[in-house]
C-alpha cells in the first residue's frame, strides 16, 4: 500500500497546479501575487544544475496555471489505472475519485479502488473518503480484509497529515491537497519537453535521480512522465507514466472537466463518524503506544 500512496501523491501533482517559483531560473514562472511557492529549482534539486529552456517553459505554463486557478472552486471526476509487478506478482489498479474542492484545507474526496493480483482469489474493491474541514484530516477506510476503520489527524501537523494522505517525506508534500502537492513536483521531475497545440500543453519530463533512488527501495523505476493540460479549463486533462521497460505505461491518469462554482452545499466539508466507528486520533495513538514523536512518524497503510 505504501507503493500505491506514493505514486498516488507524484499523480495527485497532476491536478490544479500550484505557482512554481525558481530561484536557478532568471524568469520567475508565476506571478508575485500567486499563493505558497516553491523552490523548485534550487542547487541539487535538478540534475542538469541550471534550468534548461524547456524546464522555464513549463515552469511559466504551470505559474499561469497557478494564477487561474488560484481562487477557483470545483468539482472534478478522475481515473487512475495502475499496471506494474509488487511482490513479484503483475498488479492491475483501477481507481475512481470524485472530488470536491473548497480550498486547501476544504476538500471531500471519495476513492473507489479495485485492485487484481494473480495471488488473489478474486479482485478486491476498497472504498475511501477523505475530508479536511479546515483544522481536521478525516479518513475512512472501507476493505474486505480489515472492514471499515477511521483515523483523524490534526492539519497542522503536515507530517502526519502527508503520510496518512498519500503524502511522502520528499519534497511532494500536500497529500490530497492536489494544489500543494503539485507545488512541489518539479523537485522530482526535470522537464525536458514542452509542445503546444491548438487546445492543449504537453510538458514531458522524466523524474530525478533522487525521486527513483527512492522508488527503487519498492520495485519500480519511472522512466518518463507526460502531462497534458488543458488549454480551455486550465486544468491538466492527463497524467502519463512509463516504467524502465515495456512500451505499456504503468499508470495513466485521465481527468473530466472540472465543474466550477461560487460556492459549495452547506456541510458538504464537515465530517460525521460512521455509525458504530471509533474515529482513532493517529497523533494520540502513536504518542499512546510509545511511538516517535510528531513529525518523525513512519505510517503505513
Amino acid at each position: 500500500m505504501k507503493l500505491l500512496t506514493t505514486l498516488l501523491t507524484l499523480l495527485l501533482a497532476s491536478a490544479p497546479l500550484l505557482a512554481q517559483d525558481s530561484p536557478c531560473c532568471q524568469e520567475k514562472a508565476a506571478p508575485a501575487e500567486a499563493p505558497a511557492k516553491s523552490d523548485c529549482c534550487a542547487e541539487g534539486e535538478q540534475d542538469a544544475g541550471d534550468c534548461s529552456a524547456a524546464q522555464k517553459s513549463a515552469l511559466e505554463i504551470l505559474g499561469k496555471i497557478a494564477e487561474a486557478n488560484a481562487d477557483r472552486l470545483y468539482n472534478i471526476d478522475y481515473n487512475m489505472k495502475m499496471n506494474m509487478e509488487q511482490m513479484g506478482q503483475p498488479m492491475a489498479m483501477d481507481m475512481k475519485v470524485k472530488m470536491n474542492y473548497g480550498g486547501a484545507k476544504l476538500i471531500n474526496m471519495a476513492i473507489d479502488m479495485t485492485i487484481d493480483m494473480e495471488m488473489m482469489p478474486e479482485p478486491m474493491n476498497m472504498q475511501q473518503t477523505i475530508i479536511m474541514d479546515g483544522t481536521m484530516l478525516y479518513m475512512v477506510m472501507d476493505n474486505p480484509m480489515m472492514g471499515k476503520q477511521a483515523m483523524s489527524v490534526d492539519l497542522s501537523n503536515e507530517d502526519m497529515v502527508n503520510q496518512i494522505s498519500g503524502g511522502m517525506n520528499m519534497g511532494i508534500g500536500g497529500g490530497v491537497d492536489p494544489l500543494a502537492a503539485a507545488a512541489a513536483m518539479c523537485k522530482v521531475v526535470n522537464f525536458n519537453d514542452v509542445t503546444e497545440t491548438e487546445t492543449t500543453f504537453v510538458l514531458k519530463a522524466t523524474p530525478t535521480k533522487a525521486f527513483n533512488e527512492q522508488m527503487a527501495a519498492t520495485g519500480v523505476e519511472i522512466e518518463r512522465v507526460e502531462m497534458t493540460i488543458n488549454k480551455k479549463t486550465m486544468f491538466p486533462a492527463s497524467t502519463i507514466m512509463w516504467g524502465a521497460e515495456g512500451e505499456e505505461p504503468i499508470m495513466k491518469m485521465t481527468m473530466g472537466d472540472p465543474v466550477f462554482v461560487k460556492e459549495h452545499p452547506e456541510g458538504l466539508f464537515v465530517f460525521t463518524a460512521p455509525e458504530g466507528v471509533t474515529v482513532q486520533d493517529l497523533g494520540d495513538m502513536i504518542q499512546s503506544q510509545g511511538g516517535p514523536p510528531a513529525g518523525d512518524e513512519q505510517l503505513d497503510f
